[in-house]
């Protein structure tokens, strides 16, 4: 077993680390001693053990295009037809076509010169907007082609609405500019695939191309009747380009319906998940990993919450919906895709159920909520159960017979409403449901937000009872900490007398903390980095309250932020991580067994 002396970190360590970044560790070493803390005295009891789920994270599926246009590997934006407007794409971009407006998309820049933006400033937090049955964006037209959206017929009863292209045949037809551009390197090989039918024509040639520079293309028959045609393309060792569109034409006049259009790198890893972001968390190996939200889970109304039943088996067949941040997804990054996410980053998932609260409308009536009680043991049965069981058999038929053995649950995500109608009950009723069949199940529940400076405010919580409930078992609980850099450092000691200061409503201490979302959020940096590894040891030291802490939020498109500080940042072709990557890196990579008391 090894001790944390707070704290020790290797010469190796640091020196395989950014320049930055071991400069960022020395400022540390000084903080450290500006805050009283040149004097270590070291024990030889044994104190607290400290938990493997110290330094985990959370990955709010959907918020800055994390997973589509993101982890998730479709190159190909909208290609299902279903988005229908209801997105962020910036008028600017040289991919809008002129059928409508949207609302600008932020550049991070911008979001980080001014932190006083509301939640509701930054995206909208409002009801699904209505569908604009003429927007394909950001699919457009080239040469005298022309194309609408068409819900007369479909592949997919649950995805009705199509394409219908009509050409020339001379070389016109429909492009697709990807997420921002898509990522070509030459001597790629790009699985490639769509569903089309037509009365007159007969053929079409799909293109990937470099500008209008052709490096990939697969010719395709067209039958009159639905018809998948897949095939493998590789582009050409002579061009490469990180900002390359899809192009397909018809050689026939005539109209040519699409739907399911898809181009996949054929090395993403289980061909669902892009290389180099996946591999940020294989190489941190984080505790624990909480999905998918956060606001996400949510929804704006309940109708646009996560709703897991409808993210699992053929990715062609889900139906999508509107996301909190303001933009279409089309579901493909599933609870099925998540799992196989954590399995292959050696990490344990935390899965968050949906309480009946969704941001724009409140709590759904407890007397209808029943039904995400259920949701959350279908849940667990899709992930835990055996083949013989209905959900463990749909997973065994999505490629994964081996249960995915999922141990923890949260409910909710930032519930505020403790009300004879809010979250204590609801709680209570998922709760109930869940322990009954699963007594060791480990569930988090929602608490305080922000609670620097000893104003933890746990009024009716149900894990402390009060306003008519007595206190609810509760495993752990959620606290989230936003703040500058100065506050956050001056955070270190938040948990020193968490003991005394936080008890139930019957006297007995609070149930121990996840520290799910923090971040210290201001340019440079690197003064981040260094004020969260201040907060981050102070949790660290109180491991006997603290049992895991996650940084918010994970992955950022650079051309697409709702968020404006973010630990992950990519465009088509490349990523990188900030300094306060780094920094949790290191003090997961020297994580101690135990305190010294």
């Amino acid at each position: 077993a090894t001790v944390s002396v707070l704290y020790c970190i290797p010469l190796s360590s640091l020196n395989s680390l950014p320049t930055t970044m071991r400069a960022g560790l020395t400022l540390m070493s000084v903080a450290s001693t500006v805050m009283g803390m040149s004097k270590i005295d070291i024990h030889n009891t044994i104190g607290s053990k400290i938990s493997k789920t110290q330094y985990s994270m959370f990955f709010e599926t959907e918020i800055n295009f994390g997973s589509e246009g993101g982890m998730y590997g479709e190159l190909v934006w909208n290609r299902d037809f279903e988005a229908l407007g209801r997105g962020t794409i910036s008028p600017e971009s040289k991919y809008a076509n002129q059928n409508t407006s949207a609302p600008r998309v932020k550049s991070e820049l911008e979001l980080l010169q001014d932190f006083k933006l509301s939640m509701k400033d930054m995206v909208g937090f409002g009801p699904t907007p209505p569908p604009i049955y003429d927007d394909f964006r950001p699919w457009t037209t080239t040469g005298k082609a022309t194309a609408a959206v068409s819900n007369t017929s479909a592949p997919y009863s649950t995805n009705p609405n199509v394409l219908a292209v009509n050409t020339t045949g001379n070389g016109d037809g429909i492009m697709n500019p990807g997420y921002w551009g898509m990522n070509l390197p030459s001597n790629t090989v790009f699985d490639v695939s769509l569903f089309v039918k037509s009365e007159s024509v007969k053929s079409l040639t799909l293109q990937l191309r470099c500008g209008t520079e052709v490096t990939a293309s697969h010719k395709f028959d067209v039958n009159t009747t639905w018809t998948l045609r897949q095939g493998d393309v590789v582009t050409f060792n002579r061009t490469s380009c990180s900002d390359g569109n899809l192009f397909i034409y018809p050689h026939q006049e005539g109209i040519l319906y699409m739907d399911h259009v898809s181009v996949f790198p054929k090395d993403s890893v289980e061909g669902v998940f892009r290389p180099d972001l996946l591999k940020y968390l294989t190489d941190f190996k984080p505790g624990l990993m909480r999905l998918p939200g956060g606001c996400y889970l949510e929804g704006t109304v309940p109708d646009s919450r996560w709703a897991w039943k409808k993210t699992i088996g053929d990715r062609r067949e889900r139906s999508g919906h509107y996301t909190p941040w303001g933009y279409w997804v089309t579901d493909g990054m599933g609870l099925h895709e998540m799992l196989l996410m954590c399995e292959l980053a050696g990490t344990e998932p935390l899965m968050s159920i949906y309480s009946g609260y969704s941001t724009s409308s409140g709590y759904v009536p407890l007397n209808q909520s029943q039904q995400f009680a259920q949701d959350a043991l279908d849940l667990i049965e899709y992930a835990n159960g055996n083949t013989s069981t209905y959900w463990g058999a749909k997973r065994a038929a999505n490629g994964h017979p081996k249960p995915f053995g999922v141990k923890y649950l949260e409910i909710g995500n930032e519930e505020h409403d403790m009300s004879s109608d809010g979250y204590p009950p609801h709680y209570k009723m998922i709760t109930e449901a869940v322990w009954q069949q699963h007594p060791n199940m480990f569930v988090v529940a929602s608490g305080s937000t922000n609670p620097a400076g000893g104003h933890r405010s746990t009024s009716c919580l149900p894990c402390v009872g009060g306003c008519g409930f007595e206190p609810q078992r509760c495993d752990s609980w959620d606290e989230h900490t936003y703040d500058s850099p100065n506050t956050m450092a001056g955070l270190h000691s938040l948990y020193d007398d968490y003991n005394n200061t936080c008890a139930t409503t019957e006297g007995k201490p609070c149930p121990p903390v996840f520290v799910l979302e923090y971040a210290a959020r201001a340019d440079p940096f690197l003064q981040n980095a260094v004020a969260e590894a201040l907060f981050l040891i102070g949790t660290e030291k109180n491991a006997a309250v603290v049992q895991g802490t996650s940084f918010a939020p994970l992955f950022c498109n650079v051309h697409g932020t709702q968020w404006p500080y973010n630990l992950i940042s990519f465009n088509s072709s490349s990523s990188f991580a900030l300094p306060s990557y780094y920094s949790q890196k290191i003090l997961k990579d020297n994580l101690g067994d135990y305190l010294l008391a």
